[in-house]
């Protein structure tokens, strides 16, 4: 998390780099051990080994790491047009960089009522959502798979419904692979109304 990686900073790092720069080199440090990682235990595919090429000298706010500034993130409830209009506006990414981006949900899980309310890892399992791979991508498209539009706050008690995709569970009932409206608008034409649930199932919808 972001308060584990904070203390890390602070207790180790303060003086060498900025909090910005530590936060990039982390993520990239992330893409090479999870490409890694799956590269050594294969269960789906080999991916290409990537060097990534870190480059320093960002800038801290003097707030850091806090600020007051609003920034949005994409709904978990947007359909397709909602997500690559965000893209867009934000970063300026066209349509293939906006359905690549997405594949970063091809790392971890959702974080529940500590977070969006939504839950679940987008991949099999939480050793599966570890590798860095195009299992994301493939799952959406695996025809044998059925996808359930179900609200997950029946189960976990959030506050406000949260309408997702589950094609099954881990044994310990994390549903897993799971998918919001935002993945599943990328090779299906949705319909969802003001709390995300989708007016035809996953088969159903064109």
């Amino acid at each position: 998390s972001l308060a584990v990686l904070d203390q890390i900073y602070d207790d180790k790092f303060l003086v060498d780099l900025s909090r910005a720069d530590f936060w990039v080199l982390s993520a990239v440090t992330a893409l090479e051990e999870s490409l890694k990682f799956n590269n050594a235990n294969l269960t789906s595919n080999f991916i290409k080994p990537v060097k990534f090429t870190f480059k320093y000298g960002r800038c801290d706010c003097s707030t850091s790491p806090y600020t007051n500034i609003s920034r949005g993130f994409p709904s978990g409830h947007s359909d397709f047009n909602q997500v690559m209009d965000f893209f867009r506006r934000e970063f300026g990414f066209n349509m293939r960089e906006s359905v690549a981006i997405l594949g970063a949900h091809t790392l971890g899980g959702a974080s529940g009522t500590a977070g969006s309310g939504f839950g679940g890892f987008w991949k099999e399992s939480s050793v599966a959502a570890g590798r860095l791979n195009n299992r994301y991508y493939s799952l959406l498209a695996d025809r044998r798979l059925f996808w359930s539009n179900l609200d997950q706050s029946v189960v976990n008690g959030f506050g406000r419904e949260r309408w997702q995709w589950v094609a099954g569970v881990t044994p310990g009932g994390v549903p897993a692979p799971f998918m919001l409206n935002a993945d599943v608008a990328l090779i299906r034409d949705i319909q969802t109304d003001r709390t995300g649930r989708s007016a035809c199932q996953f088969r159903e919808c064109s």
